[in-house]
């Protein structure tokens, strides 16, 4: 990672002493700080110990600088007239944000970390899923059926009495035959 800060913050150093040469305007130089501050955080990841807190620091530079960057640029690209060739410092603006943009596409992304947990949960836990299906298996036979058989008591719950004999066990209405109008109006 600090590799590749490193090279982006020479790339943006010298876009900004390039154009800083070509226009001898000092605010073709920013680019050439935004370089340094990356290429700087860049260095100071491969030598200390907090290299989290200042890749994030790094980072945030080139968030700065892609905002930065693209916003003037796109903005200066905008005001132009049709048929006028882009200027140098309209063309540093862009070139510096899509340089601080690509920086911020190869870098590691923060929430990298609890992917991989993630993945190692997955694999810890994958044997145990086969456990735990048999623990509930085995929970609704071992406690529900005994409770349920103790609350039944061996009565049906539809209260019928089967008979060997009986040819069908229809039950007409006890208290009046229906009509068509009785069941066009239960529905």
């Amino acid at each position: 990672m600090s590799k590749i800060s490193i090279g982006f913050g020479v790339a943006l150093i010298a876009l900004g002493v390039g154009f800083y040469l070509d226009s001898s305007q000092p605010t073709a130089l920013i680019p050439a700080g935004f370089g340094l501050l990356i290429g700087l955080f860049g260095a100071l990841e491969a030598l200390e110990s907090p290299r989290r807190m200042l890749q994030h620091i790094g980072g945030t530079f080139g968030a700065i600088g892609a905002v930065a960057g693209l916003s003037m640029g796109i903005s200066a690209w905008w005001k132009l007239e049709a048929g006028v060739s882009m200027p140098a410092p309209t063309i540093a603006k862009l070139s510096m944000g899509a340089l601080c943009i690509l920086s911020l596409a190869l870098r590691k992304p923060p929430w990298s970390g609890w992917l991989q947990f993630s993945k190692f949960m997955a694999w810890v836990t994958a044997p145990l899923r086969w456990f735990v299906t048999f623990l509930l298996l085995s929970m609704i036979y071992w406690l529900m059926l005994p409770f349920w058989a103790l609350f039944m008591n061996g009565k049906d719950p539809l209260r019928k009495k089967l008979d060997a004999n009986a040819d069908s066990y229809f039950e007409p209405y006890k208290d009046r035959e229906p009509t068509l109008e009785s069941l066009s109006h239960a529905s």
